[in-house]
């Protein structure tokens, strides 16, 4: 069963860049006059979290440029990709004999995506990622 986090995907369009979505209220004004700018951090790329009551196949750590999350085997039913990048650029998953996609990634900010795939019929895969050498990225794949 997918939990908040695929249905907040749906809700932003399957393969939509979740970060889109906004849920929080607008900043408010500081309270603090000698404090002119806010401290910020520079996003930090992690592995996307686990969604509840799926398996993982296979974790991709954060990764730049072109690379290949992993081989596993996927039964029939649906895959689940949980794709987090940033930098400028997009990235492109090719998932051979199945299809492919793009995802915008943003500098300064991680785009978090939660992709569906129907498997048809048990095989063994090994996508990859194309992608400039600026673009980081990182991969949870689970069934």
């Amino acid at each position: 069963m997918p939990s908040t986090r695929a249905v907040a995907a749906a809700a932003c369009g399957l393969v939509a860049v979740l970060a889109g979505c906004s849920t929080g209220a607008p900043d408010e004004p500081s309270a603090n006059p000698r404090s002119t700018t806010p401290a910020t951090k520079p996003a930090v790329l992690r592995v996307p979290k686990p969604e509840p009551d799926l398996k993982t196949l296979v974790v991709a750590k954060p990764h730049r440029g072109n690379g290949v999350i992993g081989t596993f085997k996927a039964t029939k039913a649906p895959l689940w990709l949980a794709i987090d990048c940033q930098g400028p650029g997009d990235l492109k998953l090719l998932m051979p004999g199945i299809g492919s996609f793009e995802i915008p990634c943003t500098q300064g900010r991680v785009n978090s995506t939660l992709n569906q795939i129907d498997v048809k019929k048990s095989r063994t895969l090994t996508p990859r990622i194309q992608a400039p050498h600026a673009v980081q990225w990182s991969v949870r794949v689970q069934q």
